[in-house]
């Protein structure tokens, strides 16, 4: 069960390199979690998928996921969104896709919780 902690670095990398596009042009997906990301472990490419409810960076999230409502940040629902969100969004996705893999190295599970929680400072 889960993925294998190899991927994760590669992945969350490429999770960021995607985000990196929308934000440079102003756009927040407010959604990064596990059911809106499309991997493929064998061929080490990854999409995000469903933008339709993405938002200029500064305005509210218009809906959320709701099986994955813990995934979003409490601060969300009362604030703007920012590039924080989906960034910590994505190392909670990230992090939970590991959670069946009991031999995650911690630096990787320590890199995954400082962009969860240092990024929550910043929305």
């Amino acid at each position: 069960m889960g993925i294998p902690a190899s991927a994760s670095a590669w992945m969350f990398n490429r999770l960021l390199a995607g985000l990196f596009v929308a934000h440079s042009v102003g756009i927040v997906h407010g959604a990064i979690v596990p059911c809106n990301l499309l991997i493929n472990t064998e061929l080490h490419n990854g999409r995000i998928i469903d933008w339709c409810y993405s938002a200029k960076a500064g305005s509210k999230i218009k809906a959320i996921v709701p099986k994955y409502k813990v995934f979003y940040p409490k601060e969300v629902f009362n604030k703007t969104s920012s590039f924080a969100v989906d960034i910590s969004m994505a190392a909670r996705s990230i992090k939970w896709l590991l959670m069946g893999n009991q031999k995650t190295p911690p630096q990787i599970n320590g890199f995954l919780d400082y962009c969860i929680f240092f990024f929550l400072f910043h929305i």
